[in-house]
Formats: structure tokens, sequence, C-alpha cells
């Protein structure tokens, strides 16, 4: 019993031990599937992610946006102390213009940089009275501000801020200055039926006590300062427009001066004072320092009803379409006014007195002021900072609408005033984004937050794009992932190759994981980092195995005490990496920014060294491939042109064998004679069966089957020579001699008289014969149908042919016996062997013809 409990008690744990193992394997195996999808997902939103984050090449974006018209530099002639200052090599990477100016790469970028600025301001600063509609306007503005960011990208001496500020041309003069001689003329003729004008006047003049003091406007000074300062607020379009329409004057700007000073000398003489009045002498009897109470009341009317006729004109105007291509704001930028209504409300402050209700009495003569003046109408449209001036989407809005052609204004309208507001700057922006790509404008995958924040680099981009120039900035590690896949090839015989470059990895690690493929080809120490390449055997080993056998020098001939230095002198001497980057003093010091783009030139340099020369076995292979295949198309062409060439030219002679074949059916069936009721019947088998018909000597047979015999051998000559092969030959003799001593004898050797066909059959006789000298049989048949044919033909000059044909046939058989040795040794016919029958056929055909 104790046996049997030990034994059931250890197997209850064996079984254990099995399950948990199993339940191990099976742990282990889940985990290892799920750390594997991790890795896969992982990789898919690292790859995802590096094709978001493509970023803007600057410098090609350039060249493509001048045309090709700047140059670059290769950056292998840097020296030293820039790449030690900088961790990337494309950092310090040097440019050049035609010129020959060079800079570095953030000069170029923040010569870039003011380009876009001053694109921006010029897109936005051109002057909209030169034009005739917006559509235009617009397309002049994209075009001028093409031809600056040129200017600004071309120039060799970096400028220190940006152009702000664009002077006009002559033309533009010239252009403006008839635009306003249009606006002049259409604004004094849309006022001619306007009666509000006169109504300002007679309620001025109605009213009993208007001014609140006996003040005198002209002799008033801050009155006149105050008043002056107010009209200024108005835009000098609107307000020289006002003037010119209610005075009937045209306002002349002297050449060096300035348009405001000529309107502060008109306004002092003509709308603080009335020239009228003072030179009247009961309101003025004693110059214009003694005015009379009713002098001075005039003098306060006049100024009051030009005042508001000013505000009101300028109010009517600017709700009519009158200033080409749209019209300017109401106010300047830094008025403190909004609408017409506060200038008004400033005059009843200033002169008008408490009695008199001003806004009631505007009313009653239905003058309203309705418009006001919003934010965007005074936003000052100046890039001085990209980073900071773009954040609150006013200016990019501006820009967009003028690429697109926006010409009603909805986008920028829509926006709000930000007043430094985060919340309200993103939306801004990105309002302005969504409409941008609503309206299929690229600017890429940024985002509100990059602008708001100032993020420089994505705002060039988007800038470009809007341009709409654009190019990304390119792997620079392209030549070593086609390495990777080239080594992963060569490594399929190993047990655990090492897979190619990951797409998500980036910078000098795909260059490690480069260096670990080719360590794991060649059975080397695998390198964990820049150290383990500092003694130079991977990269020995890297220029033996791929480029020795293409340069024809191997790697132990270079100069070096050690493998590094040998590494150095090939990086130098064979591959024209310079010399500033193989440097001992930085690697003894573990400074390795110079060493590694030594590698990664290294690397590059060697793959590319045995990419050209595998390139050029290649092309020449495929190079002597399409000579075979062109000499072959040749041959073929000039076998279908042949072919054609002989169809045309025997194409008559074909269809006149075929017309003749054609009534030769046509013959056979409508001749009595000829038994024709089965057409398919084979030629051979119809002289074998009259040959049978002639074997059997049927008198009554025997004359319908001797004319058919001839109507067939005279159809035509390729006719005879199935007759002579099947023998007929040899049964019509037979039946002539037969018949000898009977009447039709004669008849019936007429009817085989065929000196024409007797030639050709020979011929085809002699052709068969010799072509078959192995088979006696037939060769002593043919021989006895062509003596046949001869003996009944009786030729008296045998052909040419003919002689020829014996003869060779006479030089194929190697030895003749005589005819008396031949008689004796086979006096019997039938028992005689091959050679002698050949022998005599041969002798008698020889004796006959030569």
């Amino acid at each position: 019993m104790l046996v049997e409990y030990i034994y059931s008690d250890s197997s209850l744990d064996s079984k254990k031990k099995c399950d948990a193992i199993r339940k191990k394997a099976q742990v282990l195996a889940s985990l290892d599937k799920r750390n594997k999808l991790r890795k896969k997902n992982a990789e898919v939103r690292n790859t995802e992610k590096l094709k978001k984050s493509e970023e803007i090449d600057i410098f090609e974006t350039t060249k493509k946006f001048l045309g090709e018209d700047v140059i670059s530099v290769a950056p292998l002639t840097m020296s030293f102390r820039e790449l030690s200052n900088s961790t990337m090599l494309t950092n310090s990477t040097t440019f050049s213009t035609k010129s020959g100016f060079v800079e570095t790469k953030e000069e170029f970028q923040k010569r870039t940089e003011l380009a876009l600025i001053s694109w921006i301001n010029q897109l936005c600063g051109v002057d909209k009275e030169c034009c005739n509609d917006m559509e235009s306007f617009t397309e002049k503005a994209r075009m001028k501000a093409d031809n600056i960011l040129k200017t600004s990208l071309l120039n060799q001496k970096m400028p220190m801020e940006p152009i702000c500020k664009f002077k006009n041309s002559p033309i533009g003069l010239a252009k403006k200055a008839s635009h306003w001689a249009n606006t002049l003329l259409k604004a004094k003729e849309s006022l001619e039926g306007c009666a509000f004008m006169n109504q300002i006047k007679d309620m001025v003049e109605r009213a009993d006590q208007i001014c609140s003091s006996n003040v005198v406007p002209f002799s008033d000074i801050g009155l006149k300062n105050d008043t002056l300062k107010t009209l200024f607020n108005y835009n000098s379009t609107w307000l020289r427009l006002a003037i010119e329409c209610i005075f009937d004057v045209e306002l002349i700007t002297p050449g060096n001066g300035s348009l405001k000073k000529t309107i502060t000398s008109f306004l002092t003489k003509n709308l603080f004072s009335d020239p009228q009045i003072l030179k009247s002498k009961t309101l003025c009897p004693g110059g214009k320092n003694f005015l009379t109470p009713l002098g001075i009341k005039y003098i306060q009317n006049h100024f009051i009803t030009k005042f508001l006729q000013i505000v009101s004109v300028i109010e009517y105007f600017q709700t009519i379409e009158l200033v080409i291509p749209r019209n300017p704001p109401m106010f300047e930028a830094q008025s403190m006014f909004r609408t017409s209504m506060d200038v008004v409300m400033w005059l009843r402050k200033a002169i008008i007195s408490t009695k008199f209700n001003l806004k009631k009495a505007l009313e009653k003569v239905d003058l309203s002021f309705c418009y006001e003046q919003k934010f965007i109408d005074t936003y000052v449209f100046i890039v001085k900072d990209l980073s900071t001036d773009l954040c609150d989407g006013i200016i990019l809005a501006k820009v967009v609408e003028i690429v697109l052609k926006i010409t009603d204004g909805s986008l920028i309208s829509s926006l709000r005033q930000p007043r430094g507001d985060r919340i309200k700057k993103l939306g801004n922006v990105n309002d302005v984004l969504k409409f941008a790509r609503d309206h299929d404008l690229d600017i890429g995958k940024i985002q509100a937050k990059d602008i708001v924040h100032g993020n420089l680099p994505r705002i060039i981009e988007m800038l470009w794009k809007i341009v709409g120039v654009f190019e990304a900035q390119k792997d620079e590690y392209v030549i070593l992932r086609r390495f990777s896949n080239k080594i992963e090839k060569l490594s399929t015989h190993l047990d655990n190759p090492c897979r190619s470059i990951p797409n998500f990895l980036n910078g000098f690690e795909i260059v490690i994981h480069l260096c670990k493929q080719f360590a794991l080809l060649k059975n080397l120490e695998v390198p964990r980092n820049i150290d383990d390449l500092t003694d130079g055997c991977l990269l020995y080993n890297v220029y033996d195995y791929f480029c020795s056998k293409y340069e024809g020098i191997p790697s132990s001939k270079f100069n070096g005490t050690t493998l590094l230095k040998k590494v150095f002198s090939i990086g130098q001497t064979r591959l024209g990496i310079p010399y500033d980057l193989a440097n001992y003093t930085t690697i003894s010091l573990r400074k390795y920014d110079s060493f590694k783009h030594f590698v990664k030139l290294y690397l590059e340099k060697c793959f590319i060294i045995m990419e050209y020369h595998e390139s050029a076995y290649i092309i020449t292979r495929v190079i002597r491939k399409i000579g075979l295949i062109k000499s072959s198309a040749a041959l073929k062409i000039q076998s279908w042109y042949r072919g054609t060439i002989v169809r045309r030219k025997f194409a008559r002679e074909i269809i006149e064998r075929r017309d003749k074949i054609n009534k030769m059916k046509q013959k056979m069936i409508e001749d009595d004679i000829l038994d024709a009721h089965d057409l398919n019947i084979p030629l051979v088998s119809r002289f074998s069966n009259m040959c049978e018909v002639l074997t059997s000597m049927r008198t009554n047979d025997l004359k319908r089957i001797l004319l058919q015999l001839d109507h067939f051998l005279h159809l035509s000559n390729h006719l005879g020579l199935y007759f002579v092969n099947s023998g007929g030959y040899k049964f019509l003799c037979f039946t002539i001699r037969s018949l000898n001593g009977l009447n039709s004898e004669k008849e019936i050797y007429l009817l085989f008289k065929m000196k024409k066909d007797s030639n050709f059959i020979a011929e085809t006789l002699l052709y068969n014969m010799f072509n078959c000298f192995d088979s006696v049989n037939v060769f002593v048949d043919h021989g006895n149908n062509l003596l046949l044919l001869w003996d009944k033909e009786k030729p008296r000059d045998p052909h040419k042919i003919f002689r020829k044909y014996v003869r060779n046939i006479v030089k194929k058989m190697p030895i003749l016996l005589p005819n008396e040795i031949c008689h004796k040794e086979c006096s019997d016919e039938k028992i005689a062997p091959g050679d002698c029958k050949i022998n005599r056929m041969i002798s008698r055909l020889h004796s006959y013809l030569c």
C-alpha cells in the first residue's frame, strides 16, 4: 500500500509540473506575440509621425521659386571650425548665388524670413487707387509682391530690416491723378441732386441761438486747433474730396509740400471765416477785428454750416461706390472717432448751445449717420516680425483674401478683435486656416497654435505654400537605407540575419544599425555606439568587401600603422572626404561630431562606388541584349519583307495557277469520260485502279480507261509524276504489247505520244532516283520507267540535265562492277544482290545517255 501511495503522489506532482510548464509557455508565447504587435504598431506610429513632421527645405524651395538661380556649394568644403559648432551637417551647409556671395544656412534663413516679410507688406500695401477693380488690385498686388520677394532673395547683402514702405513710380502717380479727377467728377455729379446741403444751411439760419457764446471761430485758437484735429481724424481722401466738392475748389499740393498743410491753410481761410462777410462794411465796419454782433452770428453760422456739410458729405460718399476699386475707411487708423455722430457730438460740446438739440434738428432734415468703422478698417497691415505680427490672424486673413482673390472681404470681416486674448487669436487663426483649406489653398499641416505661439519654421513653411512653391526636406539617409537593403539581401544565408533599417529610426541610429548589419554579415564584433567604430576595423572591412575589387587596390596597400589610419587614408585619397573630418584630437577627447560625419560619408561613398560599377555591368548586359533583339528583329523584318516582295512578284502566276486548277476541276466535273463522281479520291488511288484494269485486259473497259488516263496526263505535267510513281508505264507498255496486232494499237499508241511531258517526267524520275539511291527497288523501278519512256518517245538528243543526273549518280556509286563480272556472279535477276541491280541500271542509263 505504501508503494502504491508513493507512486500516485509522484504522478500527480509530474502532472502539475507539466501543466505549469505548458501554462508558462502559453503565457510567454502570448507575451511575445503582444510584444511583436506593439513593436509593429510603434513602428507604424513613428513612420506616420515622421511623415507628418515633414519640414520645408528652404534652400530647395528658394531654388524652385527663383528658377535655379541659386547654386549650392558642396557641404564637403566646410572648415573644421564651422563643423565643430554644429550638431548636424546640414546646419552649416553653405550657399552661394551666381555672383559668388557665400552665406551660411542661418544667414540664408534670416534673409528668407525678411524677404517673406517684405512680400507680405507689398501684398497688403499696394495702392488701391491705381487699380480699376478689386480683382485687378489682387493681381497687381500679387505680381508686385512676387517681384519684391525675388529681389530680396537675390540680394547678396542681407538687409537689416524688411521693406515696409514702397514708393510709387511716375506711371503710378499719373494713374493716381487720373483716378482722382474721375472720382472728383463723379462726386460732384452725385451731389447735384442732394437736398441735404441746403437743408443744413436753412436749419442753422432758422435757429435762434445755436452757439453757446459769442465766440469768434477765426480768433479762437483753441477752437481752431481742436476743429482741425477733429477733421484730420477723417481719412485724407474723404476730407479732401468733401472740401473740393463743398467749396468748389481744387487743392493743389506743392512739390515738396504735404496735403495736410494745404488743407489747414485752406480751412483757416474758408471754414473759420467767410471772406464775403469780412468784406461787408455793415457787418465788419472797422476790419476783421471789429465785427458787429450780427457779423459774429453770421461767422458762427457759416462755421457750423460748413462743418456739418463736411461731415454729411463724407457720410454720403461712404454709402456710394465712389473710389475705385473700393472705398477707403472713413477715419484714419489712429482716429478717436468711429462714427460721424461722434464728430457731431464733439461739435455740440464745443460750440453748440445746450438749448438747441442738434441731434433732433438733424433728424428733422432726414440726416442719419449709420456708418461705424470697424477695427479692421484701421488695422495697420505692416509686418515687422513673422513670429508675432501674424499671431492674431488679421494680416494672415488679408494675405489669404488677396491670394484667393476674395473681393467682398467676407473672411476678414468675420474675425474678432483679439486685444491680446489668446483664445480669440486661436479662434481667428483657426477660421483663416479653415477658410484657406475650404478654398483648396495648400497651407500644409500647420495648426493654429503654431502661428499663435510664433513657431517660425512652420510659419515660413505655410507662407511658402501660400506663395505656391514648396520643397520638403529630403531624407539624408536615403543612400544608407539602400545600402541596408543590399546587405539584407547578401545575408539571407545567415541563420539570424539583421533586418534592414526600420522607418522610425533617424539620425546616427541609422548608421549604427547599418554597421550592425555588416558586422553580422562578416562575423565581426557588433558595434553598439560610436565608440565601437573608433578602432577602424569595421570601416576597413567595409571598403575591402565592397570596393577593393572595383578600385583595383586592396585595403592593405594604403598608408597607416593602424586600421583607423588606413581608413582615414582611404577616405582622403580614394573617397574624397576632406581632411578636417578625420581628426585624431577630437576622437581622443571623445568629441565625435566630425567623426560621425566622416563615418556617414565613408559608408555612402563605398556604397556609391559599388552601386556605380554594378549598374555599369547591368547597363552593358542590357545594351548587348538590346543589340541581339534588334538583330533578330531585323532578320524577321527582312524575311517578312522578302516574302512580301515574292508574293507581290508572283501574284499573277499564283492567280493563274488557281484559275487553271479551278478550270481543271470544272472540266473534270463536266467531262463524261472521266469518272469524277468522287473527287476526294487521291490521284494515286485513281491511277492504281486504272493499272488494275490495264492488267485485267478487259477489252470492253480498256478503251474507256485509256481515254481517262490520257485525259488525266494531259491536264497537267505534274499528274505524270503520280502515274510514273504508281508504275503506270509498266502496265501501259504491257497492255500495248498485249494488243499487238489489233486495230486499236495505233490509236492507243497515238494517245500517249507525250512529247511535251516526256522531258519533265524523265527529269522527275532522275531526281527521285538520285534521292532514293539506298532503296534498290525504287531505284530500279524508276530506271525501268525512265528507259521505257525514252524507248517510246525516242528522243534524238537527250537533255544536258539528264546527263548531269546520270553522272552524279555514277559519282555517288563508289565502285562500279564490270558488266561481265556482274553477269557471271548474278545470272539470275531475281536472286541478284542490290549492288548488282543498281550497277546494271546505272550502266544501262550511262550507255544510253553518255
